[in-house]
């Protein structure tokens, strides 16, 4: 149904093989939104319906109200929506199983990441730079770390400690004791790198594999400026996510 609708295309805001993209319970998170608006019912089409009674700037409201704080556990995703009939598919394939399989549009592609892409997960934490140092690392080292793990379903390996061990090193202990403000800049870059920059290089690898893409027409940058003009809050120089619009 897209065959010829495309001829060039810029992928930004983040990757199809990032752990966050699907959705496992999209069902759950979408009814978390519809029962802070009062819209709750056992009944799909009425919760639809009352739903639609309600303006998009209430609908916006409650979303960036469940969402605040960092909590992205359960966001209300996109699915693979195999179960529908195939002419009312959006999502048909698993992305990865389709940059596996060479089963993408062949056209020239522009893909990137900015420099600091985690500062918009560290910006939704309202409330960061009221907490001391130790309260910040603990978080960092005891809930951050750990999540990004089990997004990566990694919790069940044998190596889980030296896996922990290992990205406390490189990302927690070498920040000066008492620091704050050094150690949401590694919290940045932990959120950069986990949720931004490993994604895109693997999708970079997907893309740019001659195998499936002969032509292999794929330009990556990763747009670096000093000036920061989204994230005031964060007292960091360095462009954020979205920042190279």
């Amino acid at each position: 149904r897209t065959q010829g609708l495309f001829h060039r295309v810029i992928l930004m805001s983040g990757s199809v093989t990032s752990p966050w993209i699907i959705s496992n319970h999209p069902s759950n998170s979408s009814f978390e939104i519809a029962r802070s608006l009062g819209c709750l019912s056992m009944r799909p089409y009425a919760v639809l319906s009352c739903l639609r009674s309600k303006s998009s700037s209430e609908i916006l409201k409650a979303y960036e109200t469940q969402y605040m704080n960092g909590n992205w556990s359960e966001l209300p995703l996109p699915v693979v929506d195999t179960f529908l009939p195939q002419i009312e598919q959006y999502l048909p394939n698993n992305p990865i199983d389709a940059l596996t399989k060479g089963d993408f549009l062949k056209i020239p592609v522009i893909t990137g990441i900015t420099r600091n892409e985690g500062s918009l997960v560290v910006s939704q934490l309202t409330d960061l730079m009221q907490h001391g140092y130790s309260q910040l690392k603990h978080l960092f080292v005891s809930s951050v770390i750990p999540s990004v793990l089990k997004k990566y379903n990694l919790t069940n390996s044998r190596n889980l400690e030296e896996l922990k061990t290992i990205l406390n090193w490189y990302y927690v202990d070498s920040i000066k004791e008492g620091d704050v403000m050094a150690l949401i800049s590694k919290l940045i870059d932990f959120y950069s790198d986990s949720q931004f920059r490993s994604p895109h290089m693997r999708q970079l690898l997907y893309l740019s594999d001659i195998t499936n893409n002969p032509r292999n027409t794929v330009y990556a940058y990763e747009f670096d400026q000093e000036d920061n003009h989204l994230y005031h809050n964060l007292n960091i120089s360095g462009s954020g996510h979205g920042e190279e619009l």
